[in-house]
């Protein structure tokens, strides 16, 4: 059932840029983390997106759903998330964005959890061609980069890092979008390094860019922490308001990048069972142009 889900998911992404486009009304989630309880939480409180849901009030019909990647690895269902939201999507293709966010790769999910998983509780040979585990990671690579609301808020599943110069240089990558962790880097794929991988810098008053200590076992250490004025140069030249990414939790949720438009979401609570933080996903409102954080504790 699940090979068959994911080869019936896969005629539809081909059909799907790289970078999508929606309207507003949308609700923006980050990271889940094998965490299917917060997801489901989310859904029973503030709003299902299925048109014959069980539990909680059906919004699909008023509202889309944006994913910001990092469905897989360290809880312990990715199962449960990648494949209802898989299912979900599947269901309403028009209304749910799927994008890919550093664990949709079977670099970083042969050793972080999925793999694992896929192994114990499946009881299957990871490595052999028909594998769940292979299939799942082939979803993966037709899922899009990038999502654009009403032109003037672009979600992404990390970052912009340096080489992210426009929007019109993300819709030009090629799916599939397989991911080469060794060799001489293309500068296609440093921009899909940065998009997955980049984080802001740490300190409110860095206006440069920074080296990223903590990613440097990634694309040979050249994903960086993007400075203040990297993101307002960005946000101009792109004619942007916000910028909206995830793959760092933070305290309650969600969290704005002091003065600028840059927010970190996060949908997982007590991240890696030792951060105790809250989880949020993001209201963008279609009238009022504003975004409200809806948060689980």
């Amino acid at each position: 059932m699940i090979l068959a889900l994911c080869d019936q998911v896969i005629k539809v992404l081909k059909k799907k840029p790289v970078v999508v486009n929606m309207k507003p009304p949308v609700k923006i989630f980050g990271s889940l983390h094998g965490q299917p309880t917060d997801l489901l939480r989310f859904f029973q409180k503030y709003g299902v997106p299925d048109k014959h849901a069980g539990f909680g009030n059906s919004d699909i019909e008023a509202v889309g759903y944006i994913f910001l990647g990092n469905y897989v690895d360290r809880g312990k269902h990715s199962l449960e998330v990648i494949c209802l939201l898989l299912a979900l999507f599947l269901k309403h293709p028009h209304e749910i964005v799927l994008l890919r966010g550093a664990h949709e790769d079977k670099h970083i999910n042969m050793n972080e959890g999925l793999a694992t998983e896929c192994e114990n509780r499946l009881k299957e040979n990871i490595r052999k061609p028909k594998s769940i585990f292979l299939k799942l990671n082939e979803v993966f690579e037709y899922f899009p980069l990038a999502c654009l609301v009403n032109k003037k808020v672009l979600c992404v599943p990390s970052g912009i890092g340096e080489h992210v110069v426009s929007i019109e240089q993300i819709k030009k990558i090629q799916k599939p979008i397989r991911i080469q962790h060794s060799g001489k880097i293309s500068t296609q794929e440093k921009i899909v390094f940065d998009l997955l991988w980049s984080d802001p810098v740490q300190d409110l008053e860095e206006n440069k860019n920074t080296l990223n200590e903590q990613r440097s076992h990634i694309a040979k250490g050249t994903v960086i922490r993007f400075g203040v004025n990297r993101i307002k140069s960005f946000m101009l030249q792109n004619q942007l308001d916000v910028l909206i990414r995830s793959h760092e939790p933070v305290r309650e949720g969600v969290e704005k990048f002091g003065e600028t438009n840059l927010y970190t979401v996060f949908s997982c609570t007590d991240y890696g069972g030792t951060h105790k933080n809250d989880a949020a996903c993001l209201h963008f409102k279609k009238h009022k142009n504003q975004l409200k954080a809806l948060i689980i504790p």
